[in-house]
């Protein structure tokens, strides 16, 4: 049985639809196909000719491919890498934030040399002697295992001392280059995840724990 809403119901001004054709008239349709204005119908549709699935293109030779997948275990990774590259892998995370005022500036700053900066940022003190008289982001490499997400939260918390923060979607990163520290090791890579963000504060924090004032001399 076909549904169909009472003449009646319909204001004498409104534009009436064309009644449905008989049944049957409609080639394929059941008495169920859905139609404006009525509850939904089934129909049946001829069949289609099905295509020759396209010739996939070649992949590479497999022994020419090195997948991500890292293990000490020759077992079942032939495909994989079985040792970490002697030219470095690093997992990086990036906190750049700007001032509420401008997305023109970045928050920097200078390291305190007293400050414990191997728990900070894995910074051994040749490192340290390296970038202590520079200008820093807060960055590190992720600790092992560790989410990214949690990763830039630690840098919230532990060199920006909690400063509120709004921040952006993560953005990855991927740079192949020559290690300026080994020489001989032209592809170390870095992998980093780099989150813009905007201080919600109006004074921007120091970075890293804060080195007490330095006295002063009495004038004679």
């Amino acid at each position: 049985m076909k549904l169909c809403p009472a003449e009646s119901a319909a204001p004498s001004n409104s534009r009436r639809e064309p009644p449905d054709p008989p049944l049957g008239d409609r080639a394929g349709e059941s008495e169920t196909t859905p139609s404006a204005g009525r509850p939904f119908r089934s129909s049946w549709t001829a069949p289609v000719a099905i295509m020759d699935p396209p010739t996939p293109t070649p992949a590479a030779p497999a022994p020419e491919r090195h997948f991500c997948r890292f293990t000490a275990r020759p077992e079942g990774n032939e495909f994989g890498v079985a040792a970490i590259p002697a030219s470095g892998f690093c997992l990086n995370a990036f906190l750049i934030v700007h001032p509420p005022t401008s997305r023109r500036e970045v928050l920097v700053g200078r390291v305190d040399p007293r400050a414990p900066w191997g728990a900070l940022g894995a910074l051994d003190p040749s490192r340290l002697a390296a970038h202590q008289h520079g200008w820093m982001l807060p960055a590190s490499q992720l600790l092992y295992g560790e989410d990214p997400a949690d990763g830039i939260r630690r840098l919230q918390r532990e060199m920006l001392s909690g400063l509120p923060l709004r921040t952006d979607p993560p953005r990855i990163l991927s740079e192949v280059y020559p290690s300026k520290r080994h020489p001989t090791a032209v592809d170390h890579w870095d992998l980093s995840f780099v989150v813009e963000a905007t201080a919600l504060g109006p004074d921007p924090p120091p970075l890293g724990p804060t080195p007490p004032p330095r006295p002063r001399r009495p004038r004679p």
